[in-house]
């Protein structure tokens, strides 16, 4: 054997070559970011706590409860030694509201429960049998603690839901209520619960504490190496990563290298790895990136014990002969378009008979908007979200129309187009009918409030308003309607004119509206769904501007779109996020880049240098990062994290393809197995039978369908939980933790079109490359 160390950059890189043909290198990249304030017992261990007698822990509040589903009628108070919620409406409440109090309190190991005193005030009369609160653990559902003769300390009744709640007694009288903490559990993040309807609530809670029986911690904790899933297609570069427990990096009495054995066709060869020496803060948690060039085959990593309190741990991959799996996943990508389509074509024709006639918000007038992709879990249809989803394929089909030659099954209708097309074309029927008669574009069409989970297309009865107009929606919209025109002017002829007639109205209406035009968030104390709001409009309106150019390829589009190009340019460069419906400059280039020969000279360079400056900041961002993701592992994950780096993916798939430019290929090829398990949490992010089991999606959840392989999850989400029934339990971790595979998980758990876009138009060119 023979070892080669060099020192870059803060990167360790061995090479190490064997006599045995079968691996042909091996590399193993360090790179160390420094992670503070934080204290984690996977895989930085503490000191052991002794083991002590009962121990009390009071919890005091200091700030009110946040109101996570804005019911807007239930009022809380902070009184001595506790919290005070009551009804401040008039007449009967019946329904839920849902409370969460943040409390970050670090807790011993061993056994240990949740202690309040309950108290209810003489005028709370119940509506739901004497249903109380649901109380919920760091986003779990709590139970009731046993007492010492193992009988459950409190009754608890369950609800026609399947939710337990804690109980009123016929007496009114004060009750102590504790709550099982599990003995492994060593911090305390949130406690929720959720209201039972009532008239005059009116509940206390004091004396709010943990009693715990600290024990000596001796657990050992396993290695986590995490890979991909699906296994590496032929020309795929071969990654496992390493979170690595039982010592603490940085200390200078810590072990430096560990010994690894991986086994294969050929047999078992033993490795010698460096051991990182800081934490990644995405994970933090000490990591190893290791990359390998292995014949076509099964492998399995086995890895050593290290340090005192750790065990070893192995993985198991493959490296495939053939490209079936990854055209596997391709197909049941573009499959999913079937199950999200609304109206005839569509799994449910009959469902949401109401969207023939969406009442205008604010009047009673009414507006077909029938057909379309639902946008997200529930039933809604967003403009702005919907637009972008669209545009993406329709860009795809503009720039490198060969990628989209196959088939696609289930298919919503049909003809004897692209399959692609198809798909896409159902989308734009419904988006043409969301323009207004003077030209401006309806921002969504929804219900007042979110349908159950529990219900089912052919229920979902409530009136659909269709709320006011946006002036992003209208830029959007027209920049949508353009690049259909342009692809369908060469299949149907009269669906084009009647697209670019409604782009031009739009446009029409942008010039007449120069300045921001935005709905509210709110409409009388109902979210009306999703906002999809934005501050900016001026990305959408180069767009727009962008696709009617491409359309038109006249000197006047392309003279009025080119004037604005380097300021766009900057913008993109600059953007930290821009690769979501709310940032839209990058799919303006990408609409220029599709008439390239049309530009000027300079307008072609812009172009091109905007799209390969992205390209380049993402690359470089992706060898820096421990977890090879395209951002910084100090950077917070946001909504629907997996649906930008899938968009980064197709970006940099899209570029390779155009420029020629092979190591944009390996980079989109490098960010896959992220999204099929090599990531902290070994989640698969895809619905298949190693994946995703529980998303938060109302045709799934309500039964009217088995789940469908293929969906992309929204994925991990450190920045705006935004209410989320289960975020207790994972608030206070790393970014790269917080996702739970969990029905109610809207905020981590939820499928979208827009990432669905992106994710099926990426496995494409993935499938495609060269």
């Amino acid at each position: 054997m023979r070892s080669k160390f060099y020192l870059m950059n803060a990167v360790t890189e061995v090479t190490i070559a064997y006599e045995t043909a079968f691996i042909k290198r091996f590399s193993m990249f360090c790179k160390m970011t420094l992670f503070s304030g934080f204290a984690a017992a996977i895989m930085v261990i503490a000191a052991p706590i002794q083991a002590q007698e009962r121990l009390e822990i009071p919890l005091r509040i200091e700030s009110l409860p946040d109101d996570l589903w804005a019911k807007n009628r239930i009022t809380p108070e902070l009184v001595e030694g506790g919290l005070r919620m009551y009804d401040t409406g008039d007449g009967a409440f019946n329904d839920a509201s849902f409370w969460q109090i943040d409390l970050g309190q670090d807790l011993p190991y061993g056994r240990k429960m949740l202690s309040f005193d309950v108290a209810i005030d003489p005028q709370h009369q119940p509506l739901w049998g004497r249903h109380l609160i649901q109380p919920i653990i760091d986003g779990q559902e709590a139970t009731p603690a046993l007492n010492d003769d193992g009988t459950p300390s409190y009754d608890l009744s369950i609800a026609g839901d399947g939710k337990g709640f804690i109980i009123i007694p016929e007496d009114y009288g004060v009750q102590t209520i504790t709550l099982d903490i599990p003995t492994s559990q060593t911090r305390l993040s949130t406690f929720a619960f959720m209201t039972g309807g009532a008239t005059g609530f009116d509940m206390t809670l004091t004396d709010i504490k943990v009693v715990a029986w600290p024990e000596d911690d001796t657990r050992v904790f396993p290695q986590n190496p995490v890979t991909s899933s699906l296994g590496f297609p032929p020309g795929h570069p071969q990654s496992v990563i390493v979170e690595w427990s039982g010592f603490e990096p940085g200390d200078p009495d810590a072990p430096t290298t560990a010994d690894l054995t991986l086994t294969g066709p050929m047999g078992a060869q033993d490795i010698t790895v460096a051991l990182p020496r800081r934490v990644s803060a995405a994970s933090a948690s000490a990591v190893s990136r290791l990359s390998f060039d292995l014949d076509p085959g099964a492998y399995t990593l086995t890895l050593p014990a290290v340090g005192e309190r750790s065990a070893p741990a192995e993985v198991a991959f493959t490296v495939q002969s053939d490209r079936s799996a990854l055209t596997q996943m391709r197909d049941e990508a573009w499959g999913v378009f079937y199950w999200i389509t609304s109206g005839p074509t569509g799994p449910f024709p009959d469902a949401h008979p109401q969207d023939t006639a969406a009442r205008i918000f604010g009047g009673d007038a009414t507006r077909d908007i029938t057909g379309g992709w639902y946008d997200a879990g529930d039933y809604g249809k967003y403009s702005v979200n919907g637009a972008w989803a669209a545009s993406l394929m329709l860009l795809t089909g503009l720039n490198a129309p060969e990628v989209l030659n196959h088939d696609i099954a289930p298919l919503a209708g049909g003809t004897d187009r692209p399959d692609w097309i198809d798909v896409v074309t159902a989308q734009l029927d419904w988006l043409v009918k969301m323009q207004s008669p003077d030209g401006g574009v309806n921002h969504k069409v929804t219900t007042r409030n979110w349908p159950g989970l529990d219900v089912r297309p052919e229920e979902d009865t409530a009136v659909k308003y269709l709320m006011p107009v946006s002036s992003t929606a209208t830029a959007d919209y027209a920049a949508t309607l353009a690049l259909g025109a342009k692809i369908l002017q060469h299949y149907d002829a009269d669906r084009a004119a009647l697209f670019e007639a409604a782009a031009a109205r739009a446009l029409a209406w942008l010039d007449a509206n120069p300045n921001l035009v935005m709905i509210e968030t709110t409409y009388d104390g109902a979210q009306y769904g999703g906002p999809y709001t934005d501050d900016d409009d001026t990305d959408e309106r180069f767009f727009a501007r962008a696709a009617w150019a491409a359309l038109q390829q006249t000197p006047e589009a392309i003279a009025a779109v080119e004037a604005d190009l380097e300021t766009r340019r900057a913008v993109l460069y600059a953007s930290d996020n821009d690769t979501y419906w709310g940032k839209v400059d990058l799919l303006g280039m990408w609409a220029l880049k599709s008439i390239e020969d049309q530009l000027s000279e300079n307008g072609a360079a812009q172009v091109n240098g905007a799209l390969r400056s992205a390209a380049h900041k993402w690359s470089v961002l992706q060898q820096r990062s421990q977890w090879l993701l395209p951002m910084e592992d100090t950077d917070g994950f946001p909504w629907g994290s997996n649906g930008g780096l899938a968009t980064t993916g197709w970006h940099w798939a899209m570029w390779a393809r155009v420029d020629g430019d092979d190591k944009y290929t390996q980079a989109a090829q490098v960010l896959l197995p992220y999204f099929h398990g090599r990531n902290p949490l070994g989640q698969t992010y895809v619905t298949n039978d190693v994946g995703v089991r529980n998303p938060h999606l109302r045709p799934h959840v309500s039964g009217a369908f088995d789940l469908p392989p293929g969906f992309i999850s929204g994925g991990a989400n450190s920045i705006d939980l935004a209410g989320d029934p289960t975020s207790g339990a994972i608030l206070g971790q790393p970014p790269l933790r917080m996702f739970v595979d969990h029905k109610d998980s809207y905020a981590t758990n939820e499928v979208a079109i827009n990432w669905q876009a992106a994710w099926s138009l990426y496995a494409s060119l993935l499938v495609a490359a060269p």
